[in-house]
């Protein structure tokens, strides 16, 4: 090899070390801003002295007071990944640069344990009437829907503060209201969930009746009759927002 082609050869090796480390940072990034929560000494009670905790007895669980043969390693986690990890998935109404923001009409608490191998799977109602922190400071508003948390988070309302925007707020009303603590989040709008449908090629599903709808969207209506159907995501998107 000549020390020309050598040269070559070496700025191409250089580019793609850079190309490598520029696309290794690039995936390592999140897509959106991370989970934020108060921290633990904001939502801490009173402290307590040495002499003011009272002794309280503890249940020994020490392996040796078992016998030999009941004596098992402990179940590790899957994927090298936690015992438990709860995640906030969010369907949001955006519709386009029309309504840049929507609301949050799909909130699901999701448990995956990995442990056991379980996924569970809560719905929670988008109308519950909640207590919405950290936002009375810019508009006086403390109650809404749930689902306006998401709205009232995201960045340009000016609304809330947080960096986690929209699905941090989320996470910090369902936290307030009801305990939920999700460690991450999913947020999926209608353009991106018929996207999805259409990169798989489209889905199959079977309809037990026959749908037929009308919209201020579509007012000719939108019917599909009952029977097995492989549907773009357009289609789907329809069917989804069906009531």
């Amino acid at each position: 090899m000549t020390s020309k082609k050598k040269t070559v050869f070496g700025i191409i090796l250089l580019f793609l070390a850079l190309a490598g480390i520029f696309l290794l940072r690039l995936y390592r990034q999140p897509l959106g801003p991370e989970l934020e929560y108060p921290t633990a000494t904001q939502n801490a009670g009173p402290s307590l002295t040495p002499a003011q905790i009272e002794p309280v007895a503890v249940l020994s669980t020490a392996t040796a007071t078992l016998p030999a043969a009941t004596q098992t390693a402990a179940p590790q986690p899957l994927c090298g990944g936690p015992a438990v990890m709860n995640i906030l998935a969010i369907g949001s109404d955006s519709r386009g640069q029309h309504y840049l923001y929507g609301l949050a009409d799909v909130i699901r608490l999701v448990r995956v344990d990995f442990v056991n191998a379980r996924v569970s799977l809560l719905e929670v109602p988008r109308d519950l009437w909640v207590d919405i922190p950290e936002i009375s400071d810019h508009y006086g508003i403390t109650e809404g829907k749930l689902n306006q948390a998401y709205l009232y988070g995201n960045k340009g309302l000016g609304y809330y503060d947080g960096a986690d925007q929209g699905p941090g707020l989320l996470a910090r009303t369902l936290n307030l209201n009801f305990g939920a603590q999700p460690d991450h989040y999913i947020a999926v709008n209608m353009m991106t969930f018929a996207a999805v449908v259409d990169a798989i090629d489209g889905i199959d599903i079977y309809l037990p009746y026959e749908i037929s709808v009308k919209s201020k969207d579509n007012p000719k209506g939108f019917g599909i009759p009952a029977g097995q159907h492989h549907i773009d995501g357009e289609t789907a998107l329809w069917i989804a927002r069906i009531r």
